[in-house]
């Protein structure tokens, strides 16, 4: 199916004829026969669209089959706040954002692999992409036949946009919460139009909020609440570096995130020695200073008769390498090495929290 594309007389996108109309039949192999998969004419590409602080210019290969230019188009702050397909965009040649319009309109930049061919996915998805069967079913929302082989593209064009761009351009550096303002576009073979256009990701994404472990300690959410301290170690402050990290993770400052959850649980080991030493900072501040960081979790903790499994010992020791990787060598880590060796040291306070 050929979609609509872009309105020849306004240059506005059109959206899909069929989107949020619920009262259509659904067949028995839906949504798999909606959705777009491999052995197609169409190219899946991203367009990253940033704040107009950064004039966007130049264009060329990042490899033999991944290129880069402008787009074409802007993209407005604000689309369907829940259906992928309700993309708000209009051609450059349209538009010429006035001083009334110019943080309303964003520029962008478009990153293609050629890598694979790829199917148009249905018209007919538009009308569920917003739906509780999206919430359950994450392919009805970005279109795609495989939840993996969507992040695998996300993954590759983060890492592009963060390879074509640096410190001072807009939006930089590129993570998981940007892509609230980035569409997937099917783009054809031969004629290089696009076909079609989703979202990639709910626009509510690009919050400053992540959901967060609910195993770990949670005073609730009235104001004040965070100042009442818990019964057993004093894990707030660590919940906060968690927390943060989690955060900077998400914006793409997936080494500093990696970072600051060590810092979490360095201070954890402080906080649960002075616990277990009834409050007595000096005591427990020796303790700490003539222990290195894994002795305090191997020995020194385990001396009071908490002893860290060895798995979680592993991964706490690996992720603390990867840590000083970072801050003494300067090494970069991807974006899933990071947030693996982060869930690993969440893990371990997880289980101190839990125990102690």
């Amino acid at each position: 199916m050929t979609l609509k594309g872009w309105n020849t007389e306004d240059g506005r996108w059109c959206k899909p004829s069929q989107i949020w109309n619920l009262d259509q039949k659904i067949p028995d192999n839906a949504p798999d026969s909606w959705l777009s998969k491999p052995g197609g004419d169409y190219y899946i590409g991203i367009s990253f669209h940033i704040s107009p602080f950064t004039i966007v210019a130049g264009d060329g290969p990042l490899d033999s089959n991944t290129h880069f230019k402008p787009s074409d188009f802007y993209l407005a702050r604000n689309h369907d706040p829940y259906n992928s397909w309700g993309v708000n965009a209009v051609k450059k040649e349209f538009l010429s954002p006035g001083c009334m319009e110019h943080w309303d309109w964003l520029p962008g930049i478009t990153i293609i692999s050629k890598n694979e061919k790829y199917t148009l996915p249905s018209e007919e998805l538009s009308a569920f992409a917003g739906t509780e069967w999206a919430d359950n079913d994450f392919r009805i929302f970005h279109g795609i036949f495989s939840n993996d082989v969507r992040d695998a593209l996300i993954a590759k064009y983060v890492a592009d946009i963060n390879n074509i761009t640096g410190p001072r351009f807009s939006g930089w550096p590129f993570g998981h919460r940007q892509l609230k303002d980035a569409v997937f576009i099917w783009i054809h073979a031969e004629s290089e139009e696009i076909h079609a256009m989703l979202l990639a990701s709910v626009v509510q994404s690009g919050d400053k909020h992540c959901y967060f472990n609910s195993n770990l300690y949670d005073p609730g959410s009235r104001l004040g609440s965070w100042n009442k301290k818990p019964n057993s170690w004093d894990c707030r402050q660590v919940l906060k570096f968690l927390y943060k990290s989690r955060l900077l993770l998400n914006d793409g400052f997936h080494e500093i995130a990696l970072v600051t959850a060590s810092s979490a649980v360095e201070r954890a080991f402080f906080e649960i020695v002075l616990f277990l030493e009834n409050n007595d900072a000096l005591k427990a501040e020796n303790k700490i200073k003539n222990h290195s960081f894994r002795e305090r979790a191997k020995t020194l903790i385990s001396s009071y008769g908490f002893t860290l499994p060895q798995p979680l010992f592993d991964g706490l020791n690996n992720a603390y390498k990867a840590r000083n990787s970072i801050a003494h060598a300067l090494n970069a880590y991807s974006h899933d090495v990071a947030k693996d060796h982060i869930n690993h040291l969440e893990s371990v306070i997880e289980w101190y929290y839990r125990n102690i």
